[in-house]
């Protein structure tokens, strides 16, 4: 399978970028001219050596004026194929409009007639390998979600880390995946005692949570751009989070993560593999979750380290 021009539309957020990131690769290693239809985000996510793409920002396809506008630009394109992994409606019936003549997506919103390659979708099935689908049984040149950082943007992040070892992101854009308060304060001192230093990750909205939580450690909460936030997590040899987009670009780095889920389905978002571990709250309800399960599992990793 070979193409002279691929396009691939992706969705908006880190988490699915990464998850995304071996198709989007493979698609590129088959074709003579990718292109990438996705927010500015989606850009930072794919900066690997010899990757060659061009990124184009689709803006709000649910106005008419932008949509007929992206039909467009894509028709200009002049594309053999269109691999959808925004599995939107509106991303189907862009490149249907567009003319691109192989559109390959999963048969998902009603959108089946819009599609020449319906491809089905397994609601419990890893999303990277969900993704992976779309070549169809080609064989992908990647298998595995990564990440990239170089080396100016390790040492950049060493620098930020100040000597911090071990990250914890507090906060998360959805309360159903924000780990409680008291829970990161237990968690939180039983590292310090054990000589570790934190370090404090998130976007910025999540400010407000260091005032509660109390514990002394490297404030990088909103102070870092997505590259040095890469660059950051490259540099931890642990990473604590709810299922938010920074625990997947730790994993991507490599970093050792530890992931608890809510209601979101641990089996679509999760990192099995070592050195990752999923925690999954009791009756899937973040607020549940006990301290001590989350000690357990960062100590498997700290009694690890030399």
């Amino acid at each position: 399978m070979r193409f002279e021009r691929s396009l691939v539309v992706l969705k908006n957020y880190l988490g699915d970028s990464v998850m995304a990131s071996p198709l989007v690769r493979s698609v590129a290693a088959i074709s003579g001219a990718t292109d990438v239809l996705g927010a500015p985000v989606v850009e930072q996510i794919f900066r690997f050596p010899n990757f060659r793409a061009r990124f184009y920002d689709p803006g709000n396809l649910s106005k008419l004026g932008q949509l007929l506008r992206m039909v467009k630009r894509v028709r200009e394109g002049k594309y053999e194929v269109a691999f959808i992994v925004n599995r939107s409606f509106r991303s189907a019936l862009l490149a249907k409009l567009a003319g691109i003549p192989k559109r390959v997506g999963h048969a998902t919103e009603g959108r089946g007639w819009l599609l020449t390659d319906r491809v089905p979708y397994h609601p419990t099935k890893n999303e990277a390998l969900c993704y992976l689908d779309l070549l169809q049984g080609a064989e992908p040149d990647f298998t595995k979600p990564e990440l990239f950082a170089s080396d100016e943007e390790r040492e950049r992040g060493k620098e930020l880390l100040s000597g911090a070892t071990i990250g914890i992101q507090p906060g998360a854009r959805h309360e159903y995946k924000q780990i409680p308060i008291p829970v990161w304060q237990a968690v939180g001192r039983r590292l310090i005692d054990q000589g570790g230093k934190l370090a404090f990750i998130g976007g910025v909205e999540e400010r407000g949570l260091l005032g509660e939580l109390q514990l002394p450690g490297v404030d990088l909460i909103g102070r870092t751009t997505l590259r040095e936030t890469i660059g950051v997590v490259a540099n931890l040899e642990l990473m604590i989070g709810g299922d938010t987009g920074v625990m997947h670009l730790a994993a991507g780095a490599g970093t050792p993560t530890i992931t608890v889920f809510g209601p979101t389905p641990s089996e679509k978002w999760g990192w099995f593999e070592s050195p990752h571990q999923v925690i999954i709250a009791p009756d899937k309800d973040i607020q549940r979750l006990e301290a001590s399960t989350l000690i357990e599992a960062a100590e498997r990793v700290t009694c690890a380290l030399p």
